[in-house]
C-alpha cells in the first residue's frame, strides 16, 4: 500500500513538473514573440522621430516658425517647396496612421510593413538632409 502510494505521488509530482515546463515554455515563446514586436516598434518611431527632426530642421534653416505647424501642415509645406513628392507624402500619410495607432491606440504592426516604410522614412531624411 505504501509503495503505491509514493508511486502515485511520484506520478503526480512529475506530471505537474511537466505541466509547469509546457507553461513556461509557452509564456518564454510568447514573451520573445513579443520582445521582437517591440523592437520593430521601437525602430519604426526612431526612424519616425528622425524624420520629425530633419524635416523641422529644414522649416528652422528657412527661418519658418515649425511649432506653429502640424506634422501634416510641415508635410505639406516641404511638398509645396518641391523637396517632397507625391509619392512621399502618400508614403508619409501612411507612416503618420502607423504611428498613430502604435501611440495612441497601442497596436502592433508586421515587421515586412514597418521595414517597407522604415526605407521609405529613411529615404524622405537623406532628400532632405542633402538639400
Amino acid at each position: 500500500m505504501m509503495s503505491l502510494l509514493v508511486t502515485g505521488v511520484g506520478f503526480t509530482l512529475a506530471i505537474a513538473s511537466w505541466g509547469l515546463l509546457l507553461l513556461r515554455k509557452t509564456r518564454q515563446t510568447y514573451e520573445l514573440k513579443r520582445i521582437e514586436k517591440m523592437e520593430v516598434i521601437s525602430d519604426f518611431l526612431q526612424f519616425w522621430n528622425n524624420f520629425e527632426i530633419v524635416s523641422r530642421d529644414v522649416l528652422q534653416r528657412e527661418d519658418k516658425k515649425f511649432n506653429k505647424y502640424s506634422i501634416r501642415e510641415i508635410i505639406e509645406i516641404l511638398q509645396e517647396e518641391g523637396r517632397l513628392n507625391r509619392i512621399d507624402v502618400l508614403a508619409l500619410d501612411e507612416a503618420i496612421r502607423l504611428r498613430n495607432s502604435i501611440v495612441h491606440r497601442g497596436d502592433f504592426i508586421s515587421a515586412e510593413r514597418a521595414n517597407k516604410l522604415m526605407e521609405v522614412l529613411n529615404e524622405v531624411i537623406q532628400k532632405l538632409s542633402s538639400d
